[in-house]
């Protein structure tokens, strides 16, 4: 049996929907499926029968843990469709901000819950709460449409969280845990039970997900001689439901008082840069100055990005330092870049990784280049910059790096899939691992792989390539298949440097292959990260040549000024890499020609002078080695004192912190009492009302009495109602037929609960809730009032002529609740039993 790998509790089905949406199509066998019951097996078997580009991973290990760390970004296990069992088993990234505070993606905030919970309610028997903890999860995460939306992660609070559910799970073991509870009767009360705890904030979507969940415990544990079991679980569930409700309304719910701007400072390459869009949003949020912004960004699209040094000069000063910058790493795997959500609901990768993903799938997958012509290269040409105009400068919609692959598949399918058989791609022959292989090993490789048909020059860049991979390095088959690729794609870009830019050295963007890096043996190759230093997405910004045309007629026509920019940044970047390579070699040569002088000058002294010049030598090399110590411990020492520095500073603002949360324990204390002086009199108030509710019931029973004297006594004496008694019957009778048909309590029911669902706040939720409960108290009034008049009428067969029945006002929602209906569904509010409500105005002018 494999090793195992942390999360290896997910279920066969959702490894294979991980596997799939990491690694591409044309990589996996069409009969493949994750079928074992240990996931490792069938990523091993993935390897040996898939793709020789898999042949980069020498484990199952290895692969199984860069698909999960790639699966991480906010809302993968809901985009893919992940079952409910493992909605939440997702590991949550955790971000740091310039100020050191620690943030995660609001979405992920339903996984870090379920983390610490999962360990504690892993054993079978608390399966039913486990279940029951991922339906209010997932309702709660229903609530959350905003995937780039950041919150600071709560970690003392689940720490308390953590600590108060073991704290009931060890108290569930004894009967004094429920001594106080009152014990549960039958299904229908675990039913009813835990419908209320899992609607706790008031987002309960489907009542069936309950039903079905209570159902299946129901069938292994009746409630029948189960009522102490069942009763526990539910206490136990309703600490871990009002615990999660504590933190959720400290941390999702907006806070009007003291509100934090984030913004995500994105890093790549040591490039720090901001979305406009959400910088902008943000800033309207908090009532900022965006006028400078706004005319920046108006022309702009989605994606557009500024450099973090650039936003002194679009931000005010004293707004700039409310912000909170989260500082995000641009993750890259070997197949695909980590997805990144956007203010407008979708997800964006970098431009150079997509670029890079194009550039694995024509070189690795598709093996394109040994099946095509030098007439036919223009056509990818084409493909690059059709991507290069639709990208936003930095970033790029990952709907358009899909519909460029779709775009490219569907040529390599119509010019490419279908050519003769001497313009089939081969395999790269294994390399014996003893022997390893050289430079001839590379160029006759390339030439047995027909790349020397359409690249003619290509054998000239083998040794480039084949010296980046250093001396010591163990050259293997995964080895060589880099070796190849990196020929491919820099002979690819340097024929289109000198082709469309012969005097800009510089003019080519280097997205680099560090996807296809390897990292087997223990050791770091720069092989990749350096192969691509020239790839042909930039140098062909100008137009499609005439052999191309027809595969780029559908590229979009964008502005120059974004590629002029990209093309800018580019040819900075280059020259960083020239001035870079250029001191490298002048190092190399002064130490070449250093040996072979010293050695001349030697050769030509005696003994004596040969072995004073040695000692000198040596002891200066100790010197130089003392002194380089020397700074290296001054540098420690500087950084030391620069941490005190900041731990001194550090504590500060702690103490700071603490003051002010000691100020803030005080007012809350203060308000404490208040409440508690509030909650007396309301006590009193009650106790008021209760005595009076007993009087009325007193008296509610003695003329129930007299009305059944009087009712005995109407039987006897008069039998027959008149013409007056029918017809106010007869209008009473309507009145409440009125009320049965048109179902005024559902109707109630389903408008509040209409608006509590569509509005995110908690003031409208609340004030919904407490308007059924109004209507439903004055209703059933209403329809008392009614059946009593009913019953007055049949004892009295006489009445007066003007005789109108004195009955309540039919209840209606408040002016208050008809405005917010109004405002959030952007409609009038539904009239319940509009006739009664005329009724009662035709009966006020009567009267």
């Amino acid at each position: 049996m494999l090793a195992s790998v942390k999360y290896m509790n997910l279920k066969p089905s959702t490894w294979e929907k991980l596997t799939r949406n990491y690694i591409p199509n044309e990589l996996i066998p069409s009969n493949w499926s994750c079928s074992s019951r240990y996931p490792l097996d069938s990523l091993e078997n993935l390897l040996s029968k898939g793709h020789q580009a898999l042949r980069m991973y020498e484990s199952p290990e290895q692969l199984a843990v860069e698909v999960l760390n790639f699966n991480q970004y906010p809302g993968c296990f809901k985009e893919i469709g992940v079952d409910t069992e493992d909605r939440f088993k997702n590991g949550v990234q955790i971000y740091k901000s310039l100020k050191r505070n620690e943030y995660i993606y609001k979405i992920d905030f339903c996984t870090a819950i379920y983390r610490i919970l999962n360990r504690s309610l892993d054993d079978s028997k608390w399966k039913l709460i486990n279940d029951s903890v991922i339906l209010y999860l997932k309702n709660l995460e229903s609530t959350m449409t905003n995937n780039w939306e950041m919150i600071e992660y709560p970690r003392e609070k689940l720490a308390e969280v953590k600590e108060a559910v073991w704290r009931s799970i060890d108290a569930s073991k004894y009967n004094e845990f429920i001594e106080k509870t009152e014990l549960i009767k039958d299904s229908d009360d675990v039913i009813q039970k835990w419908k209320s705890i899992l609607n706790k904030n008031g987002n309960l979507e489907s009542e069936q997900e309950i039903l079905d969940v209570l159902n299946e415990s129901f069938r292994h544990f009746p409630v029948k001689g189960n009522e102490k079991r069942y009763t526990k679980m539910y206490e136990l569930l309703r600490v871990i439901i009002s615990r999660i409700f504590y933190i959720e309304v400290g941390s999702i719910l907006p806070n009007n008082t003291e509100s934090t701007p984030i913004v995500r400072l994105f890093c790549e390459d040591k490039e720090y840069v901001v979305m406009a869009e959400e910088l902008l949003e943000t800033m309207k949020r908090e009532e900022m100055n965006v006028s400078k912004i706004k005319n920046l960004s108006s022309h702009q699209l989605a994606l557009q990005c500024f450099m973090f040094n650039e936003l002194a000069n679009v931000v005010d000063k004293e707004d700039l330092k409310r912000f909170e910058f989260v500082n995000i790493t641009v993750q890259v795997s070997r197949f695909a870049a980590t997805p990144i959500p956007t203010i407008y609901g979708g997800y964006c990768i970098p431009l150079f990784d997509a670029i890079n993903q194009l550039q694995h799938d024509m070189v690795q997958y598709k093996r394109v280049f040994q099946m095509a012509t030098p007439e036919e290269l223009p056509i990818f040409k084409g493909i690059f910059v059709s991507l290069q105009k639709s990208s936003f400068g930095f970033f790029v919609d990952l709907n358009i790096v899909d519909e460029t692959k779709r775009r490219w598949n569907y040529i390599f399918k119509n010019l490419f899939k279908n050519k003769p058989t001497e313009f089939q791609p081969k395999d790269v022959r294994k390399v014996n691992e003893r022997r390893g292989f050289t430079v001839e090993d590379l160029k006759n490789e390339l030439e047995y792989l027909n790349l020397t048909r359409v690249f003619p020059e290509i054998k000239e860049y083998a040794e480039g390539i084949y010296s980046r991979f250093g001396e010591n390095r163990k050259m293997k088959t995964t080895q060589m298949l880099i070796a190849v690729h990196g020929c491919q794609v820099e002979c690819f870009g340097e024929r289109y440097r000198k082709i469309h830019h012969p005097d800009e050295n510089s003019e080519l963007i280097s997205p680099g292959t560090s996807g296809t890096t390897s990292q087997s043996n223990g050791s770091s190759v720069q092989a990749t990260s350096n192969a691509t230093q020239s790839s042909p997405e930039s140098t062909v910004a100008s137009s499609v040549s005439e052999s191309s045309s027809e595969s780029t007629e559908e590229i979009p026509k964008t502005s120059d000024s974004s590629i002029e920019s990209t093309r800018e940044k580019t040819k900075e970047e280059k020259k960083k890499l020239k001035k870079m390579k250029r001191k490298e070699k002048m190092a190399t040569e002064k130490q070449e020609e250093k040996p072979e002088e010293t050695r001349n000058s030697e050769s030509k002294t005696c003994p004596k002078c040969f072995r004073s010049s040695e000692f000198s030598r040596k002891t200066n090399e100790k010197l130089r080695i003392s002194k380089i110590e020397c700074k290296s411990l001054k540098k420690k020492l500087d950084e030391k004192t620069r941490k005190e520095e900041e731990n001194e500073q550090l504590i500060r603002e702690l103490k700071e912190k603490l003051e002010e949360k000691e100020k803030k324990c005080e007012e809350l204390m203060g308000e404490k009492e208040e409440i508690e002086k509030k909650l007396e009199e309301k006590q009193v108030i009650i106790d008021v009302l209760e005595t009076e509710k007993e009087m009325n019931r007193m008296e509610i029973m003695e003329l129930r009495k007299e009305i059944q004297r009087n009712f005995s006594y109407s039987i006897s004496s008069n039998s027959v109602l008149s013409e007056e008694s029918k017809n106010a019957l007869f209008d009473l009778l309507a009145i409440r037929n009125t009320m049965k048909t048109e179902n005024a309590l559902k109707k109630c029911e389903e408008i509040t609960r209409n608006l509590s669902k569509n509005s995110n706040d908690e003031t409208v939720q609340r004030m919904t809730r407490c308007e059924f409960v109004q209507f439903e108290k004055f209703c059933k009034i209403y329809e008392k009032s009614i059946n009593h008049h009913i019953e007055y009428l049949r004892i009295h067969s006489k009445i007066r002529s003007n005789w109108t029945p004195n009955l309540p006002d039919f209840p209606r929602f408040s002016q208050c609740f008809l405005i917010e209906y109004k405002k959030t569904m952007k409609k009038e509010c539904p009239i319940i039993c509009e006739s009664l409500l005329k009724n009662q105005e035709e009966l006020e002018d009567l009267e």
